[in-house]
């Protein structure tokens, strides 16, 4: 019964949320908040509407998931963490002057343009990863990383993936460059584009990567004023029928195991939502009352030191979604090739407990403010890219492009400081 008040408080909550951020949306403001909510509804707020409307997914071949599914505290933990994270954002948005959002949708565009050449470099950089990386002639099977398993070439693997996210990102943004009806050469760009994006999902092999890239082109084509605010709806439900038809296509979740498959909605809730891990994280830290880290901030010690190489450092950790497939299935901790997605959302409470509760939301809303109080158009672009990223996924699968955010943003303190003394 608590569980059932809970989620229906916490649909409310979203969506008093969402009418805010819209209402701002369609009269031409814009936040960093504004696609990191949409995010937020997605990714948590959406499978709680999917849990009344078809019931919840079957994941009954995972032990520890079927275990938190079933736990009402768990619910209850997690509509309340939610709730305390929706409230957040609101304040924020509500607070966030009208006039410091404004932004100039045509000097985005041209300013973007005269860097379409370097967009498409990065596009091609995963191709450059895959012929440094050990043993290139895997690539020709998609999920390579699921076929080989030495050592050395997951470690290499880990870095082909990163850069295929960052082409994926480019690439979002490039296509509304190439769609130009004037250039006699569209043809050819548009051959071009589409064979370096499959080559990024090809080299990734992992299904997530299709709603990154369904992210970051809403959110490229609101930004360069291709996508009209009063029509995003459309789009969005446009995007998810295509990546709900993806989802069937691929038909199991992992094809070189067939101990992991499941019904067509199950594998969509998978994708599509993050609720079913958030709650495997409250269930195994306050009703197990376990952990699923060897001990409090192991995963952001190795987000910090993620350069050092494990030849150096054998007892190097690893990143945080290793930890948490282990967890659920109650393996040893090691790569095993592939992983559920995470987010910041549960990494916090697995490195700082109960505190990671209040950090959580914390942490994002200082992106969205950097975005926002920035002048520099590319930190703002990168503080919506880094802001949704951490909402559906964990900091290793986009770390260059946290760095170079990281960079802007201390690059441009200094400067400012500079300017005060």
């Amino acid at each position: 019964m608590l569980s059932l008040i809970s989620s229906i408080l916490l649909l409310l909550i979203f969506a008093k949320l969402l009418f805010a951020t819209y209402k701002k949306f369609v009269q031409g403001f814009f936040s960093v908040s504004y696609p990191a909510v949409a995010a937020l509804f997605f990714f948590y707020g959406l499978p709680v509407i999917l849990d009344f409307s078809f019931g919840p997914a079957d994941f009954s071949g995972y032990k520890g998931f079927s275990l938190a599914l079933d736990s009402e505290n768990a619910a209850v933990y997690y509509n309340l963490y939610l709730s305390y994270v929706c409230i957040i954002f609101y304040r924020y948005i509500i607070k966030t002057e009208d006039n410091y959002n404004i932004l100039n949708f045509n000097l985005i565009y041209h300013t973007l343009y005269k860097y379409r050449y370097l967009l498409w470099i990065m596009m091609l950089t995963p191709i450059i990863m895959v012929f440094i990386a050990n043993n290139p002639e895997n690539y020709l099977n998609y999920q390579a990383v699921l076929k080989f398993r030495s050592e050395e070439f997951k470690e290499s693997h880990a870095l082909v993936f990163r850069f295929a996210l960052l082409s994926v990102v480019s690439g979002a943004f490039l296509i509304y460059f190439i769609a130009n009806k004037n250039d006699t050469s569209i043809v050819f760009k548009l051959v071009l584009y589409l064979f370096l994006l499959f080559l990024a999902f090809w080299v990734d092999g992992k299904r997530g990567i299709f709603f990154k890239y369904f992210f970051m082109l809403l959110t490229a084509g609101v930004l360069v004023g291709k996508i009209r605010p009063k029509k995003i709806l459309r789009y969005v439900f446009s995007g998810l029928i295509v990546l709900t038809s993806i989802v069937f296509a691929y038909g199991k979740d992992f094809a070189s195991n067939s101990n992991y498959s499941r019904s067509l909605y199950g594998a969509l809730r998978l994708n599509i939502g993050r609720d079913h891990t958030v709650k495997y994280t409250l269930y195994k830290e306050f009703v197990e009352g376990g952990k699923i880290l060897q001990y409090r901030g192991q995963s952001f010690l190795f987000d910090l030191l993620f350069f050092v190489p494990r030849s150096i450092w054998p007892e190097k950790p690893y990143p945080y979604a290793v930890y948490y497939v282990s967890s659920v299935l109650n393996f040893p901790p090691e790569p095993i090739g592939w992983s559920f997605t995470t987010s910041i959302l549960e990494e916090m409470i697995s490195n700082f407990g109960f505190i990671g509760i209040f950090l959580a939301p914390f942490f994002l809303i200082w992106i969205c403010k950097v975005g926002d109080g920035s002048k520099n158009l590319f930190l703002k672009i990168l503080s919506i890219v880094v802001v949704v990223f951490f909402q559906f996924t964990q900091l290793a699968a986009f770390m260059p492009l946290f760095v170079i955010f990281l960079i802007i943003y201390f690059k441009n303190t200094i400067v400012k400081k500079g300017i005060k003394t």
